[in-house]
C-alpha cells in the first residue's frame, strides 16, 4: 500500500503451508506472542495445469492454506521478528517491512459492520474484484466502517466471490439468455458475454464448456438443436 506520494505505508503479509495443522498451530503460536494480533486462515485450491513461479506447469490439484494478515497485523508481526537484531532475515523483505512505518490501529478496528450487513451492501455495488472494492473503501474510509482487509477481519470469510456477491449462472439460464439475444457461434458469445460480466468475475463463465456438466455442446447450448 502506498500514500499519493508513492511512499510505501503498509502492506499485507500471507503465510502459506500445504499443512493444515501447521498453520493452525502457527496462529497459535503467533496469538500467544503477539498481543492483538489477528488473522484469518483460508484455503487455496489451485488446479493441475496452472503455470506457477517457475513457468512450469503444476502437474497435480494443489491444496495449501494462508494465514493471511492486514497491513496494521503485519506491522505487528514485523515488530515481533524484529525484535531482536539478528541476521537472519531476507534483506529486501526485511526494507519493505522497515518502510511500512508504525502500527496505528484504526478508530474503528474493533467495531466493523456485521458480515451479513456487509455483503448485503456489497450485493448492491457490482464490484467486479477485490481491487474494486479496495479502492471504493479507500476513498470511503470515513463513511463507511469496513475493513480494508474482510478476508482477515470476518470470520464467516468464503472468499472474495462470496463477500461481492458472485455467483455463477445455472447453465439452462444461461443458455436461455444467449438464445434469446440470437447469439449464433462461440465467437459471438465471447463478444456478448464481455458485456453481460461487465467486470464481473464468476457469473458468467467466459468458457461454459469447461464448466458446466450439462455442457453437451456449441449447438445444443445455442439452441441449434436437441
Amino acid at each position: 500500500m502506498k500514500n499519493k506520494s508513492g511512499k510505501i505505508i503498509g502492506c499485507n503479509s500471507s503465510l502459506c503451508s500445504g499443512s493444515k495443522k501447521f498453520i493452525v498451530g502457527l496462529r497459535k503460536v503467533l496469538r500467544k506472542n503477539i498481543k492483538n494480533i489477528k488473522s484469518k486462515i483460508h484455503m487455496h485450491r489451485t488446479p493441475k495445469g496452472t503455470i506457477m513461479a517457475s513457468g512450469k506447469p503444476l502437474q497435480k490439484n494443489s491444496i495449501t492454506f494462508n494465514l493471511d494478515l492486514s497491513p496494521n497485523n503485519t506491522k505487528l508481526l514485523r515488530d515481533y521478528m524484529y525484535s531482536t537484531p539478528c541476521s537472519l532475515k531476507m534483506i529486501r523483505k526485511y526494507n519493505r517491512f522497515m518502510e511500512a512505518g508504525e502500527y496505528r490501529p484504526g478508530p474503528g478496528d474493533m467495531h466493523y459492520m456485521n458480515f451479513t450487513k456487509a455483503k448485503k451492501l456489497m450485493a448492491t455495488k457490482n464490484f467486479g474484484s477485490m481491487n474494486d472494492y479496495y479502492i471504493w473503501i479507500k476513498n470511503n474510509r470515513d463513511k463507511i466502517n469496513l475493513p480494508a482487509s474482510p478476508n482477515v477481519v470476518y470470520d464467516q470469510w468464503k472468499g472474495w466471490g462470496d463477500f461481492l456477491g458472485h455467483y455463477r449462472i445455472p447453465y439452462k439460464e444461461l443458455s436461455k439468455l444467449a438464445i434469446r439475444s440470437n447469439i449464433q457461434n462461440e465467437e459471438e458469445y465471447y463478444e456478448w458475454i464481455k458485456k453481460e460480466r461487465n467486470g464481473m468475475r464468476g457469473k458468467y463463465p467466459r468458457n461454459p464448456g469447461n464448466v458446466y456438466n450439462e455442457w453437451k455442446g456449441w449447438n445444443i447450448f445455442l439452441g441449434k438443436s436437441e
